[in-house]
């Protein structure tokens, strides 16, 4: 077999041999190439983000593929997933508050000032059960109660109280019954 101009520096001559000298030395450089990947991947970040960003929202059954696996992930390292997510918090815990206010300022209009006066004019407390208000957290801590009909906000609830109020869709005929049932059964 005559050598040409793409193979002339590898020592094989067959496909076998090229394999091999492959082989060996990916084997010799592993450090090498796992380091300039982990440099490609932190340089272009956000270009690989938006890209799998892209990718998850255009395509209906990779997204339920991968919720399913994270789903999966989630069911099987529950113990772990609520550790990492103790230290995560702890770690980015100014990164979170500010999501949860900015959401808070989009959703219902109102401030970071106004948030804490509302907190504070309740005493850090549950406007229904008087309970103390949790460290905010997505999906952990309190919850703007607002009406459902005139959009305005009524208070800062517990996420149970808040959650309660959700299931009686506001209504307050069925409150006092529910009032009434328990009162007919209390011990």
């Amino acid at each position: 077999m005559d050598r040409t101009w793409w193979n002339i520096n590898m020592p094989y001559t067959k496909k076998v041999e090229q394999k091999e000298y492959q082989r060996l030395w990916y084997l010799k450089n592993k450090n090498r190439i796992r380091i300039i990947t982990k440099n490609k991947r932190y340089i272009n970040k956000d270009i690989i983000n938006k890209r799998k960003r892209e990718i998850y929202h255009s395509n209906d059954i990779k997204r339920k593929e991968i919720l399913k696996k994270c789903k999966i992930y989630t069911n099987n390292h529950k113990e772990e997933k609520g550790e990492y997510d103790k230290k995560y918090y702890l770690k980015n815990k100014a990164k979170i508050l500010k999501r949860c206010y900015r959401y808070n300022r989009e959703k219902y209009g109102i401030s970071l000032e106004q948030y804490s006066k509302m907190i504070n004019d309740q005493g850090n407390r549950c406007a229904i059960c008087a309970n103390p208000l949790e460290n905010p957290g997505i999906g952990k801590g309190p919850c703007i109660d607002h009406s459902h009909c005139t959009g305005l906000i009524r208070g800062i609830l517990c996420r149970g109280c808040n959650s309660g109020l959700g299931n009686f869709k506001d209504n307050i005929n069925n409150l006092k019954k529910a009032v009434i049932y328990l009162s007919k059964y209390k011990i």
